[in-house]
């Protein structure tokens, strides 16, 4: 698809800050200045408080500092234009809980904090602010989080039955 618009598509580690600046640099030298940037990295994995360390690592990781990666590799040139957007994907679990992965509830709340943060630091200079924070969206990770009969009752509960994600608000 971004073959059929004009854009390009990459593959990369999200969490890893070099690889996302890179990204961000070639794809300003190829198209031109990035007016709106979407962080949309994500993984949910099984576990609570007594899990391996690599499970919560791995979830702040991906969930959080992926987003700050992106942050720190677009809104220099954002700032300089004095606009552009970032959106963030958080998760309902950021605004509430999820059962059987206490990571990924902790990352997403982080998450939401972050967006926070981004639009009070930079609203007043050009720079929006958006937060998704989606409820269960019928995708293999959301599938997932069906892990004991407690964790599939409150999804089903809480499912939106179109698998839409939400826009929770604009921050900035």
């Amino acid at each position: 698809v971004a073959a059929e618009i004009g854009g390009s598509a990459w593959s990369l580690d999200a969490a890893d800050a070099t690889a996302v600046a890179a990204m961000v640099d070639a794809v300003e030298s190829e198209h031109g200045p990035i007016d709106i940037f979407c962080a949309n990295a994500g993984v949910a994995l099984p576990g609570d408080v007594d899990s391996d360390l690599e499970v919560w690592q791995r979830s702040w990781d991906v969930n959080v500092m992926s987003q700050v990666h992106a942050a720190g590799a677009v809104l220099p040139g954002m700032l300089a234009r004095g606009e552009g957007s970032l959106v963030l994907t958080s998760s309902a679990a950021g605004l509430t809980t999820s059962l059987d992965t206490a990571s990924y509830a902790v990352t997403k709340h982080a998450s939401v904090a972050l967006a926070e943060w981004l639009a009070i630091t930079y609203g007043d200079r050009g720079i929006r602010v958006s937060c998704l924070a989606p409820q269960f969206v019928d995708t293999p990770m959301g599938r997932s989080a069906k892990t004991t009969p407690a964790a599939a009752a409150w999804v089903e509960a809480h499912a939106d039955r179109e698998g839409r994600a939400l826009l929770l608000r604009r921050l900035g």
